[in-house]
């Protein structure tokens, strides 16, 4: 019995015994980050930049190169002028910035794009 007027037991460590969060491997998330890109791309194709977008973000936050690159596509003047997108404006910094997070991630599209001059 420890009395109260005792220090407290400084052996135990507050980290050392309570478990970590352990990420999935990345064969558990490539399939919900292939969802998400089809629907990025169904989105896309149908015009929905915005919508396309949000679907693309969350492969990428899955660590999926093409998800960034399909981020850079819905702020891409080439995109826009492709699908005769009304009522929005491209961003080329933004399109070249996302194809830059997609080409240091391993997408090869993307690291072409950066290297095609802007029209």
């Amino acid at each position: 019995m420890t009395p109260v007027s005792a220090p407290p037991d400084q052996s135990f460590s507050k980290s050392a015994g309570l478990p970590q969060a352990v990420p999935p491997p990345k064969e558990v998330l490539q399939p919900e980050s292939k969802s998400f890109l089809e629907k990025g791309d169904l989105l896309l194709k149908a015009g929905d930049l915005i919508s396309a977008r949000q679907f693309y973000l969350r492969a990428f936050e899955l660590e999926d190169a093409a998800g960034a690159y399909g981020v850079g596509r819905t702020y891409d003047p080439k995109v826009y002028a492709e699908l005769n997108v009304r009522g929005l404006s491209p961003d080329p910094e933004k399109a070249k910035n996302w194809y830059g997070k997609a080409a240091a991630a391993g997408s090869a599209e993307a690291a072409q794009e950066l290297l095609t001059p802007p029209q």
